[in-house]
């Protein structure tokens, strides 16, 4: 049960009825009002949930989306703190992105604030300075764009430059492992049906051998063809070097056949135990030559790979400043049109909800962020490390495990409309069903699980706690009521919730005038708890409002 949503409940209900009265009549001279100060203050928000504690083992942490990771800081054995970064993966661009949106968020409160007040020709040509500053951006982030693009378009060319000496090298070593490293294996090993000129003890390989020689020297043609058919653009060569492998990977087998063939040749006059001696290590030379042409075009494949995320990651950041620099220059732009026309309340009305969705970019942005980290939430020992530097994070794939030193700990199924309030790290008081004495023990929230349960039609999310201290009257199965503190606000500006009205889409207070009546005053509110409810902008502290429901 949501103790908190009732009593918020309550207040508004009252601020309607209050409210009501007052838009009904508005000219009852004998109207009084029971004015309340703006005063700073400390407010937090609650969400009260009940739970089951259970024994704890270990938390299993994984990133949220696919990355590569960046730094890894511990390794298996080595004991954390609640708190500390254990990995994290490459979030350079959204750092950036976080920095632009507080921009966004500062320039829109400015600019609400500027329609409130009004401009002054200063103001007005302060604006004008912004918009050529950021004309001026525009500018260099279409410049910069153009450059990293072209940047992109030279490095990848340079590195495909170089698979037609790689390609020719392929051909060249197989050829020589192919005839020069065999000859005088086969009285013509070019021939359409070649015969060996050594003696097997074993004919059925003899024959094979044979009969696979010509396949062999037709992979040796398929690569020259390879190369002489290779065009100019990237597809083509990436076509070419795939084939070339493929067909010098069939020569390797076959020379790797003719290799073990030899455990069975016989030796005599004609075939000493020395020659076949060198015929293996010509083999074997030729061999450790192929192997290694094959390895060079596997490794020129994963080198353009590489460079093409390479440069798609360069490419997609630098859109990404450039995109924020249209966005600044538009801001820029309406704040100059709307110092010059002046604002009207609707404007002032639109102007407050584009600061309210600038702070959600910062928070949606904030939370891409944190699913960048793996923050150790709990003090414990690493007991599973997978997470290396440089590799590539799998989405939702658990890579680092961590056995906690509490032994106990709660769990939630928390209802999707308050699992956006509760995040790791938060703290929370728990009471014990079966604790007459109702003593508070301190928890604080471990993990979230991203994966939804359905129950009774509803959606809910595993949230877990652990208890900060050991406490004898902690046991496993117990029933646990937990308050989990999702925003705590110190020295903000609070006011009554019953003096705030809701009008449409945006919120209003009576303010007093100072001669016994009110005023209409636009506010933006926060977070409301325990009958108090936090403004963002409107009031300044000692600003006296009509808290409705009193004459």
């Amino acid at each position: 049960m949501k103790k908190v949503v009732i009593v918020i409940s309550g207040i508004a209900l009252i601020a309607a009825l209050g409210a009501g009265a007052y838009f009904l009549f508005p000219g009852d001279s004998a109207e009084k009002y029971n004015f309340t100060a703006a005063v700073n203050g400390n407010i937090a928000q609650e969400v009260n949930l009940t739970g089951n504690v259970k024994a704890a083992e270990s938390v299993k942490l994984a990133f949220e989306k696919s990355a590569k990771i960046a730094l890894s800081n511990f390794k298996v054995g080595d004991k954390v703190k609640t708190g500390q970064l254990i990995a994290s993966l490459v979030s350079s661009d959204l750092s950036a992105q976080l920095a632009q949106a507080r921009a966004a968020y500062d320039a829109q409160a400015a600019i609400l604030k500027n329609l409130e007040a009004g401009a002054g020709s200063e103001d007005i040509q302060l604006s004008k300075d912004q918009v050529q500053s950021a004309e001026k951006t525009v500018a260099d982030s279409q410049m910069n764009l153009s450059n990293v693009q072209a940047k992109a378009d030279n490095d990848l060319n340079s590195l495909y430059g170089k698979s037609s000496d790689i390609l020719n090298d392929v051909y060249s070593k197989s050829f020589d492992a192919l005839y020069n490293q065999t000859d005088g294996l086969f009285i013509d090993g070019t021939a359409s049906q070649p015969m060996l000129a050594i003696s097997l003890t074993n004919s059925a390989l003899k024959n094979s051998l044979e009969q696979s020689r010509p396949a062999a020297n037709q992979e040796l043609t398929s690569i020259k063809n390879e190369i002489d058919s290779m065009g100019t653009g990237q597809p083509s060569i990436d076509n070419a070097m795939a084939g070339a492998l493929s067909h010098a990977q069939k020569i390797r087998d076959y020379l790797n056949n003719l290799s073990n063939a030899l455990n069975y040749t016989i030796s005599s006059s004609a075939t000493p135990a020395s020659q076949i001696l060198t015929y293996k290590s010509n083999i074997n030379s030729g061999l450790t030559n192929i192997n290694s042409s094959i390895a060079a075009i596997g490794g020129q494949q994963k080198a353009i790979a590489t460079q093409k995320v390479t440069n798609q990651n360069l490419i997609s950041s630098a859109q990404t400043q450039l995109n924020q620099a249209n966005n600044n220059l538009l801001l820029a732009q309406n704040q100059l049109k709307l110092k010059q026309a002046g604002a009207t309340a609707d404007q002032i009305a639109a102007q407050a909800a584009a600061v309210r969705q600038a702070s959600a970019a910062i928070q949606n942005i904030q939370a891409q962020l944190s699913k960048s980290a793996l923050i150790s939430p709990i003090n414990g020992t690493i007991s599973q490390q997978d997470a290396k530097a440089g590799e590539i994070a799998s989405m939702n794939t658990p890579l680092i495990s961590i056995i906690s030193d509490v032994k106990f700990q709660i769990e939630i199924q928390t209802p999707e409309a308050d699992i956006e309030k509760i995040k790791a790290g938060q703290t929370a008081e728990a009471t014990l069903d079966a604790d007459s004495s109702q003593r508070i023990l301190q928890a604080k929230v471990i993990l979230i699980d991203p994966a939804k349960t359905i129950a009774n039609g509803s959606a809910t999310y595993k949230v877990t706690l652990e208890f900060t201290r050991e406490d004898p009257l902690i046991k496993d199965g117990l029933t646990a009521n937990v308050k989990i503190i999702t925003q705590q606000k110190t020295n903000t500006l609070l006011i009554p919730a019953s003096a705030v009205i809701k009008r449409y889409d945006k919120e209003i207070v009576l303010k007093d005038n100072g001669a016994g009546g009110v005023i209409e005053n636009t506010i933006i509110s926060g977070i409301s708890q325990n009958g108090l409810t936090e403004i963002l902008f409107g009031l300044t502290q000692g600003d006296k409002v009509a808290s409705f429901g009193t004459k």
